[in-house]
């Protein structure tokens, strides 16, 4: 009995990660990676460790990395966690280009204006617009992929 609530306990954690903000917005690929990677250190405990089983080590695994991903606790010095800049603002900005490293740091240091190192949401309607003033050549309102390789350089430099 203990075993198998520790192993539900487990995954209820990581189904409660999977809505990071509140509103049922799935959490980003960070999460589920740093979920898998716990999975995995978890199943080599359990194999290792008597008492525990590989089944239960991979769900508590998964259940840490993923809790501890999304509550930032694998934050950086610079103020992005693992899988970037914190906030809701980056919700706003077109998926092409908000997992871009260099294009992350460029929006923080333009458009955070507060400098909490996160971006909100009016901060990301602003520097989305402008993404999209630089990089949507045809003018859909959608950055494309072809549009992002073409232009990245270009917005680089300009935001």
């Amino acid at each position: 009995m203990k075993r198998i609530m520790l192993v539900l306990i487990a995954g209820s954690s990581l189904a409660a990660c999977a809505t990071n903000d509140g509103l049922g917005n799935v959490a980003d690929n960070s999460t589920v990676r740093a979920g898998a990677i716990g999975a995995a250190g978890g199943a080599a405990i359990g194999a290792v460790v008597p008492g525990i089983s590989t089944v239960e080590g991979t769900a508590i695994g998964a259940a840490v990395g993923a809790i501890a991903d999304a509550t930032g606790v694998l934050r950086r010095n610079d103020g992005r966690t693992v899988a970037g800049y914190g906030g809701s603002g980056w919700a706003e900005i077109d998926g092409t280009v908000r997992n871009d490293v260099a294009i992350q740091q460029r929006v923080i240091a333009r458009y955070d204006t507060n400098r909490d190192n996160e971006l909100d949401r009016a901060e990301g309607q602003l520097a989305d617009r402008d993404l999209k003033r630089l990089m949507d050549t045809d003018n859909n309102g959608n950055i494309s992929d072809d549009e992002y390789n073409r232009n990245r350089d270009y917005a680089l430099r300009s935001i």
